[in-house]
This record gives structure tokens, C-alpha cells and sequence, in this order.
């Protein structure tokens, strides 16, 4: 016989083996005779036939895959937990660095000036308020219904651009619940429509800081 098994005559002694059948003489006295290569054959052909032969992998337990969704859940819980305590602390972070910016500028005729009045008009007025953060210029010209269209500008000290994240905040009256949130231009712009006063309050978040603007009151027209 050859000197070596092919490995058609390795399956059929796995075969044999695996069905209790008697192997082939010559086959099982070559194996049996300790080659080297044909033992090694045997054993890897004889692993796959028994891999093949196996039954199907058995399901995961209901019981562990639902310890296996309870603690993903939990790593979730936990997750947002977390990210919300963070968020809480670099808000609470920002209140706690109040700056306030005084008005030093009113342009509307007929106010009580905080500084140097600027040009006259009887349908827009322009602020100026400063604070060692930065100057903030505002804008309140006359809208339908007896609203007012808010515009500014919030011009940072050392001339920096406005950080990511950076807004401007506007609440109506004493109602802190119902502000409005105005994110920042890259230039620092910001903008409120139909704002209905007739005190407002602004402040702008930007960096690690709030900077607060002095209350502005402004009459409606109808109250000329």
C-alpha cells in the first residue's frame, strides 16, 4: 500500500470508527504502526466529522438574557444619569460666575440716561450695556401687535469669538420658567421676535460666565 493514507481511506476508518464498524485491516495496521503524519490526519478529520455531526448550539437561557438586558438597562440609567449630573454642575457652574453689565447708553427719547445718549428715534432704541466680560448692544425696534423685535450683538472683552455653546437669554417679566434661548452668531448675534415686555430681562452665556444685563423696561405704544 502507499506510504501514507489519502484522505478518502482517513474518512472511511472515522467513519467506520465513529459506526462501530471494524476498520480496514491495512488502513488501521498502517495507523496503528505510529505514522506520524497519517495519526495527525486521522485526529483533525476526525474532529471535523464529529463537529459536523453534533446537534445544534443551544439557546441562551431566558433567565440569563434577561440579567443580560436588566444590566444593559442599568449601564444606560446610569449613563444619562450621569451625563445629566454633569450638565446640572456646568449649569449651576455658569449662574454661580454672575457679571453684571450696567446700561451706559439708552438711546430712546425721553429716558433716564445711565451715560451718553445716543440718536433720537421714535421707532427703535438702542442700549449699550458694559461689564468686564465684554459690551452687549441692543436693539428694540416697534412689531405688529404691539410687540417688539429684539436685536443684539455681545462683542466679548479681548476681542474673542464667542465660545461653543454661547446664547442669549431672554425672560418676560418674572416668569424665569419661560425664557427663550437664542444661540449666538459667530459674530455674536442674537436675535428675539415678538417679545411683549414691558420688562424684560437679557443675559448672555458665554464661557464659564452669565453676564446680566440690567432689566430694560419699554412702554407699548399704546401706553404713550
Amino acid at each position: 500500500m502507499p506510504e501514507h493514507l489519502s484522505d478518502e481511506e482517513i474518512i472511511r476508518l472515522c467513519l467506520q470508527t465513529s459506526e462501530g464498524d471494524a476498520p480496514g485491516r491495512e488502513e488501521a495496521r498502517h495507523l496503528q504502526s505510529g505514522c506520524v503524519d497519517c495519526g495527525r490526519r486521522f485526529a483533525q478529520i476526525q474532529t471535523i466529522l464529529e463537529s459536523l455531526a453534533a446537534g445544534p448550539l443551544a439557546e441562551v437561557p431566558e433567565r440569563l438574557m434577561a440579567r443580560a438586558r436588566e444590566w444593559i438597562e442599568d449601564q444606560e440609567r446610569s449613563f444619562h444619569k450621569h451625563a445629566a449630573s454633569h450638565a446640572l454642575k456646568r449649569r449651576l457652574a455658569k449662574e454661580l460666575e454672575v457679571i453684571r453689565a450696567a446700561l451706559v447708553m439708552d438711546g430712546s427719547p425721553g429716558s433716564l440716561l445711565a451715560g451718553v445718549r445716543g440718536t433720537s428715534s421714535t421707532t427703535s432704541r438702542h442700549l449699550l450695556f458694559e461689564s468686564p466680560a465684554g459690551s452687549v448692544h441692543v436693539m428694540i425696534e416697534s412689531a405688529p401687535e404691539e410687540t417688539s423685535l429684539i436685536r443684539g450683538q455681545f462683542l466679548p472683552a479681548g476681542a474673542a469669538a464667542p465660545a461653543a455653546g454661547a446664547q442669549a437669554v431672554l425672560v418676560e417679566g418674572q416668569d424665569q420658567d419661560a425664557a427663550c434661548l437664542c444661540p449666538l452668531s459667530p459674530a455674536g448675534e442674537f436675535i428675539f421676535r415678538g417679545v411683549g415686555g414691558p420688562d424684560i430681562h437679557l443675559a448672555i452665556e458665554w464661557a464659564e460666565c452669565q453676564v446680566v444685563l440690567d432689566p430694560i423696561h419699554f412702554p407699548h405704544p399704546a401706553d404713550d
